[in-house]
C-alpha cells in the first residue's frame, strides 16, 4: 500500500537550532538548506513506500526538498484544482514518477521507475479521504518539527507553505 510520512523525534539536541537562510533566495536552494539542516539533527524521518518495495531509498536530505517543492501542485490536487498529479522523485538512485488520478471517491497511483527498480506492480487505489488525510498528516508532522526544532525558521517555512498550498492564516 503507497505510503508517505515525516516523523520525527523530540529530543533536546538541536531544539531551537539557528538557520541562516539569507543565502536562499530561490525556493529549491531554500528547501534543500532546510532539510540538510533537519538532516543533522538526526531526529527525523521521510519514508515512502509502496508497489511493493516497504522502504523506498529515500531520505531527509535529498528527497524530502523534491516532494516540498512540488507543494504547489499537491495543494492543487487536494483541492480538486486538477484532476490528476504527477510526482517525480528524480534522484539519482530513486528516480521514479508517481501519477495521481482522482477517480471520485478514489485516488489510482501508477508508479514509472527510471531505474533499475522495477515496481511489482504499476497502480495502487486508495480512497480519496485517506490519501488527504495522509498529505494533510505529513504535512502537519513537518510543521511540529520545524516549529520545535526550528523556530526561527517556521514564520518563513508557514509562509512558503501558505504560497504553494493556497491557503491564507486568519
Amino acid at each position: 500500500m503507497f505510503l508517505v510520512k515525516f516523523v520525527w523525534y523530540a529530543s533536546e539536541d538541536g531544539m531551537g537550532l539557528e538557520l541562516d537562510l539569507n543565502d536562499s533566495d530561490d525556493k529549491i536552494s531554500f528547501l534543500y538548506e532546510l532539510c540538510d539542516t533537519l538532516s543533522s539533527l538526526d531526529n527525523s524521518d521521510f519514508v515512502v513506500s509502496g508497489f511493493g518495495q516497504d522502504n523506498w531509498p529515500v531520505d531527509v536530505e535529498t528527497d524530502l526538498p523534491i516532494l516540498l517543492e512540488q507543494l504547489g501542485e499537491i495543494g492543487s490536487f487536494l483541492k480538486n484544482e486538477k484532476q490528476e498529479l504527477k510526482i517525480s522523485f528524480y534522484e539519482q538512485g530513486i528516480e521514479r514518477d508517481l501519477l495521481f488520478k482522482n477517480e471520485g471517491q478514489n485516488v489510482r497511483i501508477s508508479c514509472q521507475s527510471f531505474g533499475s527498480w522495477e515496481p511489482q506492480f504499476t497502480d495502487e487505489t486508495m480512497q480519496i479521504d485517506e490519501f488527504k488525510l495522509m498529505l494533510e498528516t505529513f504535512i502537519n508532522n513537518f510543521d511540529s518539527c520545524l516549529e520545535r526544532c526550528l523556530p526561527n525558521f517556521h514564520p518563513k517555512w508557514l509562509i512558503y507553505k501558505d504560497k504553494e498550498l493556497g491557503s491564507k492564516r486568519g
